[in-house]
């Protein structure tokens, strides 16, 4: 069960931390033509393909790290289809992106990413998240023994007080 602290982390990775800034009840700040534009630059980024490869990808590596969740994996991605999927948080990342961007910055960016260069990016981009994924990983694994040598430093430095009195 403890794999589940890294499909979570990647579920967050996922969103890039920026879909917890939109509130879908605020009034709306940007006209249709700014999120138009924002979304725009999103399909030119390959957002659609990448959400979609992206719970594909977290799917598959919680099967590979906890295969006794095999059996669950149709209603996991059945949720995350439902929830996380590039149509389910549109709406919302097109707000974030028009707070961050201008529409001058928003049409510059769709440019460079519908260019060559950017295309390969958008092409390669849910391959080279994977590989920084598995190094990510391959690097905590490696120093696991550190990490827990830490936590356990720390609850000793925590509970000493609660010890004294």
């Amino acid at each position: 069960m403890r794999r589940w602290g890294l499909v979570l982390l990647a579920a967050v990775w996922l969103l890039g931390v920026t879909a917890m800034g939109a509130d879908p009840k605020a009034p709306l700040k940007y006209s249709a033509a700014e999120l138009e534009l924002a979304e725009g630059l999103m399909k030119a980024m390959g957002m659609p393909k990448q959400f979609d490869d992206m719970i594909t990808l977290m799917l598959d590596a919680q099967a590979k790290a906890n295969p006794v969740m095999l059996p669950y994996r149709s209603v996991m991605e059945q949720f995350f289809r439902k929830h996380m999927s590039y149509e389910a948080l549109k709406g919302d990342l097109a707000v974030i992106y028009a707070e961050t961007f201008n529409a001058q910055e928003l049409k510059e960016l769709t440019a460079l990413f519908s260019s060559p260069i950017g295309q390969k990016f958008v092409a390669n981009s849910t391959e080279l998240s994977r590989r920084g994924m598995e190094l990510g990983q391959t690097r905590v694994q490696q120093n696991m023994a550190e990490l827990i040598q830490m936590i356990q430093a720390e609850q000793k430095k925590q509970s000493a007080p609660a010890a004294q009195k």
